[in-house]
């Protein structure tokens, strides 16, 4: 029953990433302050112009160059005080694209201990941007719900309960992207 259950989560979790990839629009992250690294998946990679394939671990200045200049230093602040805190964080911020284009990036992340890595997703909200609706607070909600359980869950020993909640914050990520590219009713 298990190995049924762990196989179906796999093939539910690979289905998820290709659906993530394809939209292009949601991915995940994770900051590693002991290293000075940071890792994006696929998506991500593409979104900050990193490369094609992924995943990408780069150094976290580099990652930084991706940014636009006037949001580098409150992304940077709000990872610092985060990691110091073991909480939990959001930003807004701007990509510099290929050829001069913006795209803006909201990125909620949490810490499972102070000092340790900050994990995360990031959402490519430009098209809300531009449109006028405002989705922030109802963004803002489930993020941080979905981060909270995630953070709660990170002391449990089963890979399973781990995977699962990673398998719905995943979920919640492509949910919420579907939503931003529809736009408003």
């Amino acid at each position: 029953m298990a190995v049924v259950m762990l196989d179906g989560a796999r093939a539910r979790r690979s289905e998820l990433l290709a659906a993530l990839d394809a939209v292009g629009v949601i991915g995940t992250w994770s900051y590693h302050p002991a290293t000075g690294r940071i890792t994006l998946d696929a998506a991500l990679a593409r979104l900050y112009g990193l490369g094609e394939a992924g995943p990408h671990e780069v150094p976290f200045d580099r990652f930084l160059d991706g940014l636009h200049p006037g949001d580098r230093e409150q992304v940077s602040a709000a990872l610092a005080r985060a990691v110091a805190a073991g909480d939990r964080c959001r930003t807004e911020h701007r990509v510099l694209g290929a050829a001069g284009a913006v795209r803006r990036v909201a990125a909620y992340g949490a810490v499972q201990e102070a000092g340790g890595p900050c994990r995360g997703i990031a959402i490519d909200i430009s098209d809300e941007a531009r449109g006028g609706h405002d989705d922030g607070a109802v963004l803002d909600a489930v993020a941080g719900h979905c981060l909270a359980a995630r953070q709660a869950l990170g002391t449990v020993r089963s890979p399973l309960v781990r995977r699962l909640i990673d398998m719905t914050l995943m979920e919640v990520g492509l949910e919420l992207g579907r939503l931003l590219r529809r736009g408003p009713p």
